[in-house]
Order: C-alpha cells, then sequence, then structure tokens
C-alpha cells in the first residue's frame, strides 16, 4: 500500500491534508471546519464502541530490533482486546481508513511528521481522535501516534499501551 500524503501546517496548526492512493483511486480531503471527505463524500469515523468489537490497524518502526519489548507487548496486548489487527504498511493510509470508518483506531511508534501531518486532520475533521501514547494532543509530530474513532475507544487504547488496563 502507497499513497501521496501532504498537509498543511499554518502558525503551528496542521489546517489541510490530502492523501492520494492512486491504484485504489481514492482521494481524502479535509480543511480545519469544513469536514473530511473521500473521493467528493463526507466520511466520519465509525461509531464502535466496544473494543472487542474494533478493528484496529497499525505499523512498525523501520528501527524494530529484537530487544524492543514495549512494541511487542503492546501489539500482543492489543490483539488480544480487538477483532483483529491489520498491518497495510502507510500510517497515512492507516489514518485515512479509521477516518472513514474501515478501522477503529490505529497506532505506531516511529513515525515523521511527514507520514502523520495530512492524516491527523482527516482524522480530526471525521469526527476522531488524535494523541500521542501520553494523551497530548498538542504534540502531533512526536514519534508515537494514536488515532481513534471516539474518546472513550481513545482511552481504552491508551490504557492498553500505557500497560493501565
Amino acid at each position: 500500500m502507497f499513497c501521496v500524503s501532504i498537509g498543511l501546517k499554518y502558525k503551528n496548526e496542521i489546517i489541510a491534508g490530502v492523501i492520494y492512493a492512486p491504484v485504489m483511486k481514492e482521494i481524502f480531503v479535509a480543511e480545519k471546519n469544513k469536514g473530511a471527505w473521500l473521493n467528493g463524500k463526507k466520511i466520519e469515523v465509525s461509531k464502535v464502541k466496544d473494543t472487542i468489537r474494533s478493528l484496529a490497524v497499525t505499523g512498525f518502526p523501520y528501527s524494530i530490533k529484537k530487544g524492543n519489548t514495549k512494541l511487542m507487548k503492546n501489539f500482543k496486548n492489543i490483539i488480544f482486546e480487538t477483532q483483529g489487527i491489520r498491518r497495510l504498511g502507510s500510517a497515512a493510509l492507516d489514518m485515512s481508513y479509521v477516518a472513514c470508518g474501515r478501522f477503529e483506531f490505529f497506532w505506531e511508534e516511529g513515525l515523521k511528521p511527514w507520514d502523520i501531518a495530512a492524516g491527523i486532520i482527516i482524522v480530526k475533521e471525521a469526527g476522531g481522535e488524535v494523541s500521542d501514547y501520553r494523551g497530548s494532543k498538542d504534540s502531533a509530530f512526536q514519534d508515537t501516534m494514536l488515532v481513534s474513532n471516539s474518546i472513550a475507544m481513545h482511552k481504552k487504547i491508551l490504557g492498553i499501551i500505557n500497560g493501565k488496563k
């Protein structure tokens, strides 16, 4: 899976984003306070509330090492709390798919701003939640990212990631 992902940041805030997946012929677009769109149709996040009914998507950093026990612990803990986990290979598409309701949440570490800038605004405008692993919504360009379909789902997944579940 691959895409072109462009986010526009103005005065420390992401205000627009476009993600184009040419193979699927899908274009996700969002502008601050104007909603999120897929191929010209308004999108919104899934309404699934229970983690056990949720479908998650994730990725792994390029620098994964055998000793990265936290990464594997999170994967193991989340797989037991969900319907399943997918790995597509593109953080931008993963986030877009949360925005249009194909997945309930996405988490990953080792990310860069160019991986997630457009996805952040698309998820937010579709009604989703975005934060780093500490729950901070102000540090969108940290190397950890969690996006989800609701505040309740976000809190549950943060609890799993941070060992509080």
